[in-house]
């Protein structure tokens, strides 16, 4: 395991990113990493455009990367409050094939779509007490690309106080995540969390997960009848859903092993109140079903 640098304030970007001798810019910092468990410790400031380096204006994972498990957290104690991304397009793009990038303490605050895995990408992405989005953003926080348009490969992981700003939206993933954690979505295009397409296990727990548009809270969805399957277990507990406007859980055309919702609040701040139903198509096959739907604020 080894610690890489990076200092925006740097002259140049001639440095072997040690310590004494950072990198100037974020990827470049990022393409240092060769073993499991590097770090890559970047000043606390904001990134944008050209300071990310590489000839890319975001955040870029590389395929040389790929199979490796490392982390992006602030270089505490280098001036600013705060680490963050502003990049075009997205904040980052995930290119990998296998192993992890754990995003700590980190923010992104672009206004277009966060991270962005690509088709063939399968490494798994963990928010860990991270901010995606910008206040009142409205596009997508996550957008994840089916690795090989079929087999569902890569982990979501939102977690430990992580704030997801604007819906997280996949077409496969082998497990999908969020616990202790916030979705905050204002979109209109798309529920807070729209899963289609071949998906793992999917956790939701003790979270808040908000959404201003017209769309459910949840939405999940086997866009392709031939998959075998979109979960094999679905397990949203102890959440506090809020602001839907149409149903909050909409599972249509969906095969899991086992689904668990028990102990939600539903919550509506629309004069119309809020529908609490569950839309189940026709191919839902589960072996245990509990529903705990707790609805307030006059619905």
């Amino acid at each position: 395991m080894a610690n890489f640098y990076v200092d925006k304030s740097a002259a140049d970007d001639t440095g072997d990113g040690s310590i004494g001798n950072p990198k100037k810019f974020v990827n470049t910092g990022i393409a240092l990493v060769s073993s499991n468990g590097d770090v890559v410790n970047i000043s606390e400031d904001n990134y944008a455009g050209a300071e990310f380096g590489g000839g890319f204006a975001y955040c870029n994972i590389p395929t040389s990367l790929n199979n490796l498990a490392f982390t992006i957290q602030p270089w505490v104690g280098t001036g600013g409050s705060s680490l963050s991304f502003t990049g075009t397009t997205f904040d980052m793009r995930v290119r990998g094939d296998g192993g992890s990038v754990t995003l700590k303490d980190l923010e992104m605050n672009g206004t277009v779509n966060g991270i962005f895995t690509d088709t063939g990408s399968t490494t798994d992405v963990i928010c860990d007490n991270s901010i995606m989005g910008k206040v009142g953003k409205t596009d997508r926080s996550y957008i994840g690309q089916a690795p090989d348009g079929v087999n569902p490969e890569r982990l979501l992981s939102v977690q430990n106080g992580s704030t997801m700003r604007g819906p997280i939206a996949m077409d496969a993933s082998r497990a999908i995540n969020v616990i202790n954690s916030t979705i905050d979505s204002l979109a209109t295009s798309w529920a807070a969390l729209q899963l289609s397409s071949g998906i793992g296990d999917i956790l939701i727990q003790n979270s808040t997960i908000l959404s201003g548009g017209t769309k459910p809270i949840f939405s999940f969805k086997d866009q392709s009848p031939s998959l075998d399957y979109i979960a094999g277990s679905i397990e949203i507990d102890n959440n506090l859903l809020t602001r839907a406007k149409t149903q909050c859980i909409d599972i249509v055309v969906v095969k899991a092993d086992s689904v668990s919702i028990t102990n939600n609040i539903i919550s509506s701040t629309s004069a119309s109140g809020v529908q609490t139903g569950i839309a189940i198509g026709r191919d839902f096959h589960i072996v245990d079903r509990e529903l705990g739907l707790s609805a307030v604020d006059g619905v």
